[in-house]
């Protein structure tokens, strides 16, 4: 089987097909095109080669579709095959017969993110990225679980309706997932959600330990109670595991797949932003970022952090199909609202791109963990 990997020893040149998983019938170096049997795409460039390292492959001749799995070790990713792949008897990868230390993950990096509300009377973001030809790109976002499962049906994301609310089905949305994938699965599920594996009641260890980490830069975080989440974030995190997806605390080790990963937007934007303060990017808090300011001035203002976050989150994602309106097409604040959870989707998403990387760390305790981009 042709197994392929990202090393930092001597180089060997290969590439697959990151829209339709199938075997190439040339291996092309790095950056040049090359013609793939059966590509819907037809043509696709070779992925450019990382500092330090080589795209190398194995002596096995099968595999037919492309796996990544990320390592803090000399080998960075694994590229192996849907269905009949080479494992050891834990689980393992072998490239050339040997085992590689790598976790049993799925068939191509995926992350789900979700904004989830707190409760089911407001509509929650949802995105969803997939690792494709050396890099991560966007294969859906939608701003409510409704749009999202009927992006997967085929049906376009109307950002000027008004999102429908509604309560989270988690093994629909990873269905939906799947779908929008070509049927590979989703590796870790990022959620903007306090979630516990025992009740949540009061402000947990990991509340405090955000609050206490970066309160000096506006991130404390907002008291969870048994109402708000309540049922709602435990209904959702039981849920996911139930569908395999456990949550992750202080005892998981990043990058373990199929994990649950909570997290807090705000804090996140301080790394992917490079920022020393919250973002004021609420559109519920406008009138206190801005007082006595009038609404189309807010509206402008909203719009310019957004554009300025998606510019930020563009330079680690491809694809990101969001376009923002213009200040004189929004007429009301809330309409701004669809595209702040959209947004935050894709934060929760970055998040899992850097928890995938082990470039993370989580604050709280064995119950439950607010990762947080380092």
């Amino acid at each position: 089987m042709i197994c392929l990997a990202y090393l930092a020893s001597p180089p060997t040149r290969a590439s697959a097909c990151c829209n339709c998983g199938r075997r190439c019938v040339q291996w092309r170096p790095a950056g040049t095109s090359a013609r793939l049997s059966g590509c819907s795409s037809a043509w696709f460039r070779a992925p450019a080669l990382g500092a330090g390292g080589r795209w190398f492959e194995s002596s096995h001749p099968d595999y037919l579709s492309q796996e990544v799995v990320r390592r803090k070790s000399q080998t960075a990713c694994l590229l192996a095959a849907r269905g009949n792949d080479d494992r050891d008897s834990a689980g393992r990868f072998k490239l050339n017969g040997q085992a590689t230390g790598m976790p049993n993950c799925t068939n191509r990096e995926a992350i789900l993110g979700i904004d989830a509300a707190w409760t089911n009377a407001k509509p929650s973001g949802v995105a969803l990225l997939k690792f494709c030809c050396g890099q991560w790109c966007c294969a859906g976002l939608a701003p409510s679980y409704n749009a999202f499962l009927a992006l997967a049906q085929g049906q376009n994301v109307n950002w000027n309706q008004r999102p429908v609310a509604g309560a989270p089905n988690p093994a629909a949305l990873l269905q939906a997932a799947r779908n929008l994938l070509g049927n590979l699965n989703v590796n870790v599920v990022s959620v903007d959600m306090p979630v516990a594996t025992d009740e949540i009641r009061r402000r947990r260890a990991a509340d405090d330990a955000i609050s206490q980490a970066f309160g000096q830069a506006g991130c404390g975080t907002h008291s969870p109670n048994a109402n708000r989440p309540g049922q709602v974030g435990a209904a959702l995190s039981q849920a996911f595991s139930e569908s395999g997806y456990a949550l992750a605390t202080m005892a998981t080790q990043a990058p373990t797949c199929l994990r649950l990963v909570e997290v807090y937007p705000h804090t996140a934007l301080l790394a992917l932003t490079n920022s020393t303060y919250r973002l004021p990017y609420k559109v519920s808090k406008s009138g206190r970022y801005w007082p006595n300011t009038p609404i189309q001035t807010r509206i402008a203002n909203l719009l310019a952090v957004f554009q300025g976050i998606l510019t930020s989150l563009n330079q680690c994602i491809t694809r990101i199909p969001l376009v923002l309106p213009q200040t004189a097409q929004v007429r009301h604040l809330s309409q701004l609202k669809r595209y702040e959870d959209a947004i935050d989707a894709l934060i929760c998403c970055w998040v899992g791109v850097k928890y995938l990387s082990a470039q993370i760390i989580p604050r709280g305790d064995n119950s439950a963990a607010i990762w947080n981009p380092v």
